[in-house]
């Protein structure tokens, strides 16, 4: 389960998203929030806790200028859950789903 505060998500605030429902020390988890995280957000592994729990505070949504272009990050995204298997060097060649979760964002 994938739960995310607040709902809607706002544009230049932060938000929480918090993982549950894992195998307790489950590793090799991914996350992605479906907009500006390239691959994986932060370019990081996480491990589940004790609990079964991953907690993190995703990077803040923004309208960004490429190019000349202006990129609006307001609308649906969705947020994943993926577990991948990686070899010793950081090539990851499979990738699970595990869950997902749409999200809104909106303007301030």
């Amino acid at each position: 389960m994938i739960t995310i505060t607040p709902s809607p998500v706002i544009v230049n605030a932060s938000w929480f998203v918090t993982v549950s429902g894992l195998k307790p020390g489950s590793d090799s988890i991914v996350l992605g929030n479906g907009y500006n995280d390239g691959n994986w957000m932060f370019h990081e592994f996480f491990t589940a806790d004790a609990n079964g729990n991953i907690g993190v505070t995703p990077p803040v949504f923004e309208f960004q200028t490429i190019n000349g272009q202006t990129l609006d990050p307001t609308g649906q995204h969705d947020f994943q859950v993926l577990h991948v298997n990686c070899n010793g060097q950081g090539v990851c060649t499979k990738s699970q789903v595990l869950c997902d979760q749409p999200y809104f964002v909106v303007a301030q």
